[in-house]
C-alpha cells in the first residue's frame, strides 16, 4: 500500500512537471514569435560574420536571402562598391526587421560568391571589352561578348577566346585583341591558383574593403584547388558560425525557461513541497491525478515531440496559435484540481476552514497577521525553487519518466489482478 501511494504521488508530481514544462516551452514560443527573436539573432550573427558593410548589405538584401527589405528595394548587385560608402550600406539594413529564421549553408555560399564575383574582372578585362565594343555588329561580336561574360563570371573560356582571336580576319582587331589578352595573361599570372574557375572568386576577395573579412575568406579558401573545394570550405565556415550562434540561442532560451518557470510557479503557486504533501494525505486526489496522468500520456507525447514551427509570413497568426496552445495547457493543469493557486481569506470564527491552508493563503504571509510568516515564506520559496529546477529539466525528461511509471504501474496492476484471480 505504501509503495503504491509513493508511486502515485510521484506520478502526480511528474505529470504536473510535464505540463508546466510544456507550458514553459509554449510561452517561450510565444515570446520568440512576438519578438521575432530567432530571425533577429540570425541577422545579428550575420552582421558579426560579415564585417564589411557593403558585402553584408548586398547579402542581406539579395533576392535569394531576403533577410531584410530596404526602402530602396535592395542593392543592385551589378553596381560597383564605390557607389556605396560603408555608412550608406550600413544604413540600408540598420534597424530593418529581420524576415528569415534559417539560411541553408549552400544557399549562403551561392549568394556570397554571387556578390563577390558580380563586379570582378571589370578592370581585368576592361581593354578586351573596349576592343569588342568597337567591333562592327556581327554574330562574331556577339560570340566574343558572350564568351567574355562567361570568363568574367566563371573564370573559364580563355583558350576558346584565344582560338577565336587567332581566327580573326581583321588584322587590326586581331592585334588589339592580342595586346589586351596579353595584359590579362600578365595579371592572371599573379594569381597562384590551380584552377581558372577560382580566378573570379580570388578577384572578388581582393576587392573586399574590410581587411578582417578579406583575411577571413582568404584563409578559408586558401588551400582550395577548385571552385567546388572553395564552396565546401565556405559552407563549413558558415556552418561553424551558425553552430556557435545556435549554442548561444539555446543558452538564451534556457535562461528564458528558468525565468518563465519561476514566474509560472510563483503566479500559479505550484509549490512542490505543499503539492506532494497534499497528494500524500489525500488518497482520492492522488488516485484521480494518477489516472488522469496515465490517460493523458498519449496526448502529452504529441505536445512533447512537436517541433516548434518556424515563423510564417503571418506573424499575428503564429502569435494567436501560441496563445491558444498556452490556454489549452493551462486549462489542463487547472482542471486537475490540485492545491495550486493563491487565496486571500481572512480567518473567520464562524468559518475557520476558509483560512486553514496557510501555504495558499496570502493572508498568512503578512507579518502582522502571522508570527511565523518568515518560516512560511522560506518554506514557500524552497517549494517554488524546487518546481523551477524541475521544470528546467524539460518536458521530454519528465514525459519519459511519466511513461515509464505509468506503463510500469499498469503492468504491475495487471500482474496483481492475475495473481488474485
Amino acid at each position: 500500500m505504501g509503495n503504491a501511494a509513493i508511486i502515485e504521488v510521484a506520478i502526480g508530481l511528474i505529470f504536473v512537471f510535464s505540463l508546466l514544462s510544456i507550458l514553459v516551452t509554449q510561452i517561450n514560443t510565444l515570446i520568440v514569435n512576438f519578438l521575432n527573436l530567432k530571425a533577429k539573432r540570425l541577422k545579428e550573427q550575420l552582421e558579426l560574420l560579415l564585417t564589411d558593410p557593403v558585402i553584408r548589405a548586398k547579402i542581406l538584401t539579395h533576392p535569394l536571402i531576403r533577410m531584410v527589405e530596404t526602402d530602396q528595394g535592395g542593392i543592385i548587385l551589378t553596381e560597383p562598391e564605390q557607389r556605396f560608402s560603408a555608412q550608406t550600406a550600413a544604413d540600408l539594413t540598420k534597424d530593418k526587421k529581420a524576415r528569415v529564421e534559417y539560411i541553408d549553408s549552400k544557399q549562403f555560399v551561392d549568394v556570397l560568391i554571387d556578390v563577390l564575383t558580380s563586379n570582378t574582372g571589370k578592370k581585368l578585362y576592361e581593354e578586351l571589352e573596349k576592343v569588342i565594343v568597337n567591333m562592327p555588329p556581327s554574330a562574331e561580336k556577339s560570340r566574343f561578348r558572350e564568351l567574355l561574360r562567361q570568363i568574367r563570371l566563371q573564370g573559364m573560356g580563355l583558350p576558346e577566346l584565344r582560338a577565336m582571336i587567332n581566327a580573326l580576319t581583321d588584322p587590326e582587331t586581331k592585334r588589339q585583341m592580342l595586346i589586351a589578352l596579353n595584359l590579362v595573361d600578365a595579371a592572371l599570372d599573379k594569381f597562384q591558383v590551380e584552377s581558372s574557375d577560382l580566378i573570379p572568386l580570388e578577384l572578388g576577395i581582393r576587392q573586399i574593403q574590410d581587411q578582417y573579412l578579406q583575411a577571413a575568406i582568404e584563409a578559408v579558401v586558401s588551400a582550395s584547388r577548385t571552385l567546388k573545394d572553395a564552396q565546401d570550405k565556405l559552407a563549413g565556415w558558415f556552418d561553424s558560425a551558425m553552430s556557435r550562434a545556435s549554442q548561444l540561442y539555446m543558452r538564451e532560451m534556457q535562461r528564458f525557461s528558468l525565468v518563465v518557470g519561476f514566474l509560472l510557479a510563483l503566479l500559479l503557486n505550484v509549490d512542490t513541497l505543499h503539492m506532494g504533501q497534499t497528494l500524500w494525505e489525500d488518497p482520492a486526489l492522488r488516485t484521480a491525478v494518477s489516472i488522469t496522468a496515465a490517460s493523458a500520456a498519449t496526448q502529452l507525447e504529441g505536445d512533447v515531440n512537436q517541433t516548434p514551427p518556424t515563423q510564417s509570413e503571418d506573424a499575428n497568426g503564429d502569435i494567436a496559435d501560441s496563445v491558444r496552445d498556452v490556454e489549452g495547457t493551462l486549462r489542463q493543469l487547472l482542471d486537475l484540481r490540485l492545491p495550486i493557486g493563491w487565496q486571500v481569506n481572512t480567518p473567520d470564527e464562524n468559518a475557520p476552514a476558509l483560512a486553514t491552508d496557510e501555504a495558499r493563503n496570502l493572508w498568512y504571509y503578512w507579518p502582522p497577521n502571522n508570527p511565523n510568516w518568515l518560516g512560511l515564506v522560506l518554506k514557500k520559496l524552497v517549494g517554488l525553487l524546487v518546481t523551477t529546477i524541475a521544470v528546467a529539466q524539460g518536458a521530454p525528461f519528465w514525459f519519459d519518466l511519466l511513461r515509464r511509471l505509468t506503463q510500469g504501474g499498469s503492468s504491475s496492476n495487471s500482474n496483481d489482478s492475475s495473481d488474485k484471480g
